[in-house]
C-alpha cells in the first residue's frame, strides 16, 4: 500500500510540475496585465499576530461544515485533504501557505498509512514500523501548525494529537494560547456512524481492553485519560507502562475496522464493540468541552433547524467581535488580519470560498513554486 501511494504520489508531482514550468510566465503576464501581484492579501499572515483556531470535534460532527464556516470569514484553513486560501491563483500564495499545503498532503498520506498499520482495512506492521509512521505524523502536523499559513485545522488526525499539539504551540510561541471549536453529537450516534463509514479511525488499545469491572476504578485512578489522544495510547499501554516492546502497532493503536473484525461476526461481540467506542467518544467529548478558551461548541445534529454554513459562520463572528470571549488586542488582530463575514454571492467561486485539494493543480503547483 505504500509503496503504491508514493508511486501515485511521484507520478502526479512529475505531472503537475512541468504544468507549472510550462505556465509560469504566462501567469506572471497575466498577473502583471491585471493588477495582481504576489502580495499578503487580507487574511491571517505571518505579519499580523492572530489566535491559531483549532477544531476539537471528531470527524462525522460537521467538521466539514465548520470548515467552510470558518473559511468564510476570511481564515485559511485546512480539514483533511481540503483546504482555503484567500487567493485565485497558486503564484499569489505566501511562502507560509505553501508549505502548509506541503505539510498538509504530508499528514493526510502519513496518517493514511498509520491508521493501515493500525489494522484499516486488514492492514497490520510491527510496531517499530507504526511507531515510524506516528512520528511522522506528528511532525507533518507540526510543520502545518508553525507553518503560519494556515490558521484553523480541523478533521483527523488534529483531534486525536491534543497533548502533542498544545505542547508544540506552548514551545514556539509560549506567550500565545490557541482558541478552540467544538463540534459534538450523541457519543452513540457518533460511534455507530464511526465504525460504519470511517473504519480506518484508530483509538487507543487499552481503552478496549478493559473489563467492565475496571472501568470505574480505571477512571478514578487516571482522571484524565483520553483514549481518543494518540499520545495516550502509549502512556497507558500496558506493554509500555510494564517497559515491555510491543510486538505490533495494533497493541497499542487499533483502527475501527480492526475491532470489528476482532469481533467474528458475533453480535454479542459487536455490541461490546460499539458500546466501548460510544464510552471512549463520551470521555474525550467531556474532557474537550472543559478546555479553556473554548470559543464555540456546538451539537448541530440537535438544533431545531438546519443552520447553514453562513449562519455559523456569523454566529463565530459575533463571538469574536461582539463577546468577551477574545481580549481587545485579539480581536484588533483579527480586524487587520481582514477576518470578516465575506459576502458568499460576490465571493463565492472566489478565494476562500473555493476549496482546495491536496492533489489539485492548485496545490501541485504551489509546492513546486520557486520561492
Amino acid at each position: 500500500m505504500y509503496f503504491l501511494t508514493s508511486v501515485i504520489f511521484f507520478v502526479f508531482a512529475n505531472l503537475w510540475t512541468s504544468l507549472a514550468n510550462s505556465t509560469k510566465e504566462l501567469k506572471e503576464q497575466r498577473l502583471s496585465e491585471s493588477g495582481h501581484v504576489r502580495r499578503r492579501i487580507e487574511t491571517a499572515t505571518s505579519e499580523v499576530q492572530v489566535p491559531f483556531f483549532y477544531g476539537l470535534g471528531q470527524g462525522t460532527t460537521a467538521t466539514r461544515s465548520f470548515f467552510h464556516s470558518m473559511c468564510h470569514l476570511n481564515i485559511c484553513a485546512v480539514h483533511y485533504s481540503q483546504m482555503c486560501f484567500n487567493v485565485d491563483e497558486a503564484a499569489e500564495l505566501t511562502k507560509e501557505q505553501a508549505i502548509a499545503i506541503e505539510g498538509q498532503s504530508e499528514v493526510v498520506h502519513n496518517s493514511y498509512e498509520f491508521s493501515v498499520c493500525a489494522g484499516r482495512r486488514g492492514g497490520s506492521c510491527p510496531f517499530d514500523e507504526g511507531l515510524a509512521l506516528f512520528r511522522q505524523v506528528e511532525e507533518a502536523v507540526k510543520k502545518v501548525i508553525l507553518s503560519g499559513g494556515v490558521h484553523y485545522v480541523a478533521d483527523t488526525p488534529y483531534p486525536h494529537l491534543i497533548t502533542f499539539i498544545l505542547k508544540t504551540l506552548k514551545e514556539a510561541n509560549p506567550d500565545s494560547e490557541p482558541v478552540f471549536l467544538m463540534t459534538e453529537r450523541n457519543p452513540h450516534d457518533w460511534a455507530i456512524k464511526r465504525m460504519k463509514e470511517h473504519g480506518g479511525d484508530v483509538i487507543c488499545r487499552y481503552y478496549m481492553e478493559l473489563e467492565k469491572t475496571e472501568l470505574a476504578e480505571f477512571e478514578r485512578e487516571n482522571p484524565n485519560h483520553n483514549p481518543l489522544d494518540w499520545s495516550h495510547c502509549m502512556i497507558y499501554s500496558k506493554e509500555m507502562k510494564n517497559s515491555q516492546q510491543p510486538s505490533s502497532t495494533q497493541e497499542v493503536f487499533v483502527a475501527l475496522d480492526q475491532l470489528i473484525k476482532e469481533a467474528k461476526g458475533d453480535e454479542r461481540g459487536l455490541l461490546e464493540v460499539v458500546d466501548r467506542v460510544t464510552s471512549a467518544y463520551a470521555i474525550y467529548q467531556k474532557r474537550v468541552s472543559k478546555m479553556e478558551h473554548m470559543l464555540f461548541s456546538i451539537n448541530l445534529f440537535e438544533q431545531e433547524r438546519f443552520l447553514s454554513e453562513d449562519e455559523i459562520s456569523q454566529q463565530i463572528y459575533e463571538l469574536m467581535f461582539k463577546s468577551d470571549a477574545l481580549p481587545p488586542s485579539v480581536k484588533e488582530s483579527l480586524k487587520r488580519a481582514g477576518v470578516r463575514v465575506m459576502d458568499p454571492y460576490k465571493n463565492r467561486k472566489h478565494g476562500v470560498f473555493h476549496k482546495r485539494h491536496i492533489w489539485d493543480q492548485f496545490s501541485m503547483e504551489a509546492m513546486h513554486h520557486e520561492w
